[in-house]
């Protein structure tokens, strides 16, 4: 099968994407999209680039910044950051 050939989506209609590599595809030959999954969850960030060789650098970026993501810190709110860092800034006034 070549990578050159849409495949068959739901509903039997072309898809308009494309896989370029690992983790990597493009959509309706214009930008690439790096698609991760995340703690059993699909993430998909738009690359913007058309340049395959850019987007891989930019695909190795995106995932080692998905790896560095906190998972109890990324479900607050503004609200509750707030209190937490008036907590730290009482507890370490400035000088």
């Amino acid at each position: 099968m070549s990578d050159d050939r849409k495949t068959r989506g739901r509903g039997g209609k072309q898809s308009v994407w494309k896989k370029c590599g690992p983790f990597l595809y493009r959509y309706r030959e214009a930008k690439y999209f790096a698609l991760v999954k995340d703690k059993g969850k699909q993430v998909r960030q738009c690359l913007e680039t058309t340049d395959l060789q850019l987007a891989r650098r930019k695909l190795a970026k995106f995932r080692q910044d998905q790896e560095k993501v906190n998972p109890t810190e990324s479900g607050r709110t503004i609200s509750q950051q707030v209190e937490i860092l008036k907590r730290v800034s009482q507890a370490n006034p400035a000088p």
